[in-house]
Order: C-alpha cells, then structure tokens, then sequence
C-alpha cells in the first residue's frame, strides 16, 4: 500500500517537474531545511516548531531512525505546493515578495504525505505483523514577511543579468545580414500577389523556419554565452530569506495501518496549530513559537497510564530560538515544547526537547540533525530518545522571472 501510494504521487508531480527542463527558466535554490506537517504528526518530525519556508515544487525528505543506522531509511515524505504545480495565480519571483494574504495562501500553500514504519516495541503486542503509519498534512502562511535585503540584491542582480542576455540576443539577431534577408523576403512573399494563398502560406512557413533556425545559430556567439554565464551565476547564489515576523497556520490527520493492510485501518492522530515568530534570515537569532492542538482517539501509554485505551486531547506550547551562520548555510538551534493534558487526568504533563543542526550543501538538498527526549512516550512506545538524521532535497527550482 505505501508504495503504491509513492509510485502514483510521483508519476502525478513528475510531468510537472521534468516539463521544466523544457523551458530556458533559471534553477534557484529555494528550499530551507523543515520538516513536513505530515512528519510532525505521525511522531517524526526532526523539529516542532519550523521557520518559514519557500517550497519548490516537490520536496522529499528521506529520514534514518534504525538501530546504529545499519538498515535503509524507513521514513520518508513527499511535499509539494499545488500553485507551483497547477499554475495557480502569480508565481514569478517578484509576485513572491508580497504580504497581501489573497497572494500569500496560495502561493505558500504546501501538501504533504508522510509514511512511518514502526518499530516492535512501538506496536501493540499483537501487531506481529507490523503496523505502519501514514500521515497527511498542509502548512500555509497567514502573515508572509518579505524578502531580506540580501535576498533583494540577489533579485536586482538576476534581473539585470536576465535584461543584459536579452539584449545581447536582440543585438545579435538585429546585426545578423542572412536574418535581415529571410525577413525581407518574408515581407516581400505577404506582398506577392500573383501567388496563391497556399503558395504564400508555404513559403511563410519555410521561411519562419530558416529564421528560427539561423537565431538559434546566431545566438550561440561568445557576447551571448558570456551574459548567459553571469545570469547563471547571479542565480547560482540566489537564497530565498525572509526577515520580520511570520505566522503559519498547519494541520492533518495520522492513520495507523495494522498488519499493513487498509483493512481496519485506524484513526491516529488529527490535530492544527499555529506557529509564529520573528525570522532573522541568513545571520543572527530567529525566535518562533507553536501552539499546537492535537486528538488522540487511538492510544496514550506513558509511565502512568500504561494501557490505556480511548479519546484524549492534548495542548502543545513551545519555543526555539535558531541561530543562523555562514550566509544561511549553516544554522544551529534549541527546541522546547510542553504537552498538556486537556481534559482526561491519565497521565503526567511532559516535555520534548531538542538541539537541532542543519547543513546546506546546494542545489536544493539540505542535511538535517535532530538529538534529544521526545514527550515521554506519549505517541511513541519507543522511548524518549530522539536521534534522526534527515535528508531533504528540493526538486523544480525553475522560477520565471
């Protein structure tokens, strides 16, 4: 069933993703390391609390939490903005440094799934044959900061580069003797009037295609390569950061799959939360916030409430303070998140917290580091250790400037 599920999620985005290699769009990194909302609800995600984030148009994020990481990753998410894939509203780099909130849900609208194998000592004692849990989840953006002034300079940059290649190719193209040719006589075939309509038409026809074919020849000169390279260039650096406040809105639902088969599946988890906070960009401190809610009509099992069975509601509230080095590339951060109980007085509050780390490496692929004690087994039979390494490659970075 999950990998069915994999296999037509990514036969679905992948037209989407290859069709842009089609057009001359330039690559940029747009992806920040975070986690998906699907992860965070099935119990795995590296951080609670994320800072806002730019999605390409399909992220996947590939995690290992095996016992001395001697067996492949069995957790593992998709992630895509359905604006970017559908077409939906204004996507040019520009339109995205916008705060008007009718521009800002549906361009920062992101769609995630999330699979879970689980452990033996997470699974019930008679789940022998396994049980895993999926989870699907959207993030969007209530209030969007803009972009940083670095990020702006990047976008100056990229459209002088841009304005320079297109002059370059007109300049080639207006100054080349055979492309001045073939359109006079363009011109004179439109005027010939002892030819017929079908004679005209064809000669059109050949003649745009010599043309076509002698740009592409013209604009393969050295002026035009060398202002392809600086727009390559400017673009090669382009980091999307945004600096002032931010909130996210996000939410989604777990499902437990017994023995792996849809049959008796299982509500796990379904929960919302908002998370906010003041974004410091490529350097300096970022302080975030969440509050999250969160229904568990499945199971709770801690050192006080071992066994039991039934519907119960938590309220998480928590902070992280990210300190970003080496122009966004490397950012550190502390994580704590408190866990209440509402209503139902089976079990003792908790915490989970974290020290998270995460490397940049380019071309939209991020490593992600995540150590500490999780919320004492209230979702997670396993234990309180966290220790998960997570690997999140961005695909489609092709933006139309």
């Amino acid at each position: 069933m999950k990998k069915i599920i994999i296999i037509c999620s990514l036969v679905c985005l992948w037209s989407r993703v290859v069709a842009q290699d089609e057009e001359p769009t330039v690559n940029l990194d747009l992806l920040r390391a975070a986690s998906a909302p699907a992860y965070s609800l099935i119990g795995i995600a590296p951080t609670v609390i994320d800072r806002p984030t730019d999605l390409n148009d399909l992220r996947a994020s590939l995690q290992n939490a095996t016992g001395n990481y001697t067996q492949l990753p069995s957790n593992f998410a998709l992630e895509f903005a359905p604006a970017n894939i559908f077409h939906w509203g204004s996507q040019t780099l520009e339109d995205f440094d916008t705060t008007d909130i009718r521009a800002v849900i549906p361009q920062s609208l992101s769609v995630s799934v999330a699979f879970r194998q689980l452990e033996k000592e997470e699974r019930f004692s008679w789940d022998s044959l396994g049980r895993t849990r999926a989870g699907i989840g959207f993030k969007c953006s209530i209030i969007r900061p803009k972009f940083s002034g670095r990020t702006r300079q990047f976008v100056q940059n990229i459209y002088a580069a841009q304005r320079a290649l297109l002059d370059a190719k007109e300049d080639a193209i207006e100054h080349d003797h055979q492309i001045v040719i073939l359109d006079a006589l363009v011109k004179a075939n439109e005027l010939d009037e002892s030819i017929s309509e079908l004679v005209r038409e064809r000669r059109r026809d050949s003649l745009n295609a010599e043309i076509q074919q002698r740009e592409t020849e013209v604009i393969d000169t050295a002026s035009y390569q060398i202002q392809l390279t600086k727009l390559t260039k400017a673009a090669a650096g382009f980091k999307v950061e945004r600096k002032g406040f931010f909130l996210d809105f996000a939410g989604g639902v777990a499902l437990d799959f017994p023995a792996n088969r849809l049959q008796g599946t299982q509500l796990s988890s379904v929960g919302c939360w908002l998370t906010g906070g003041v974004d410091a960009a490529s350097s300096g401190a970022s302080y975030l916030g969440i509050v999250r809610y969160l229904y568990h009509p499945l199971e709770a099992w801690t050192d006080s409430a071992t066994g039991y069975f039934g519907n119960y509601s938590t309220l998480d509230v928590g902070g992280r303070c990210l300190l970003t080095k080496m122009d966004g590339h490397f950012e550190l951060g502390l994580e704590g998140v408190y866990r209440m109980k509402i209503g139902e007085h089976f079990t003792e509050d908790t915490w989970r917290y974290t020290f998270n780390a995460a490397y940049d490496i380019g071309k939209n692929r991020r490593f992600t580091l995540a150590l500490g004690k999780d919320f004492d087994a209230v979702t997670n039979k396993g234990g309180n250790l966290i220790v998960l390494i997570n690997l999140i490659a961005g695909f489609g970075g092709g933006k139309a400037l």
